[in-house]
């Protein structure tokens, strides 16, 4: 949530088992609320410009308009909705398709069911996931970082570390992070590797969603915690 208020999510899907599945997943996070579902592309801009929801959820194969072009009108007619592609296949040329229409995430449909909750809060925050693929460590058993809970986190990191990890699951970049701090740019990646290294993660995704996952970046407002 943000203050209080749920993230606003539209899901744009044409298989009916597929976004029966996304809307089990998303009904039972407490922070989401699944404003309404289209089945077609032209249905989805028309509902989506009318109701400006925080995020659009949308598969690239659609009756009607291609889902590219369905981002590209979104993305014109309602340019504060972050949209994200969802895709059955792992293909680069439609991820960077997708980017340079207006999504501002894809994710692959197959492996999300699990990370979807944390990946809707940093996108809603900021963030930009163009790896939660089949070849990503943090959605496949092969390679995956270790599992830390809340108290594991907590014996790892210190309060200034606490505080890397709100802003990075906020999706701060380093230079932000920098300035809230009064800490060089530099300093802030070198730290953050050092974090990164500690925690056997590999990049920021995998950083921010393991802080989201034990609990404590829920408990946290990181801009609050970044004026201490």
């Amino acid at each position: 949530m943000t203050n209080g208020t749920p993230i606003r999510v539209h899901l744009v899907d044409g298989d009916f088992l597929l976004h029966q599945g996304l809307r089990a997943v998303l009904a039972g996070l407490d922070y989401v609320r699944l404003d309404a579902v289209s089945r077609t592309g032209e249905e989805a801009v028309a509902a989506v410009v009318a109701s400006d929801p925080d995020i659009v959820l949308m598969e690239r194969k659609l009756p009607g308009m291609d889902g590219i072009a369905v981002i590209r009108s979104i993305a014109e007619q309602s340019p504060r909705t972050k949209i994200v592609m969802l895709c059955s296949e792992t293909d680069r040329e439609t991820m960077i398709q997708a980017y340079q229409a207006g999504a501002v995430s894809y994710l692959a449909k197959t492996q999300i069911t699990e990370d979807l909750g944390p990946a809707l809060r940093m996108i809603h925050r900021g963030a930009a996931i163009f790896s939660m693929t089949a070849a990503s460590p943090r959605l496949q058993s092969p390679g995956a970082p270790p599992r830390h809970d809340r108290l594991v986190l907590e014996s790892e990191l210190n309060s200034h570390g606490t505080k890397l990890l709100a802003a990075v699951a906020a999706g701060d970049t380093n230079a932000e992070i920098g300035r809230s701090l009064h800490l060089s740019e530099a300093t802030i990646k070198a730290q953050l590797a050092s974090i990164m290294k500690r925690l056997k993660v590999n990049n920021r995704v995998q950083l921010a969603v393991l802080g989201v996952r034990s609990g404590l970046v829920d408990t946290m407002e990181p801009h609050t915690l970044m004026k201490h």
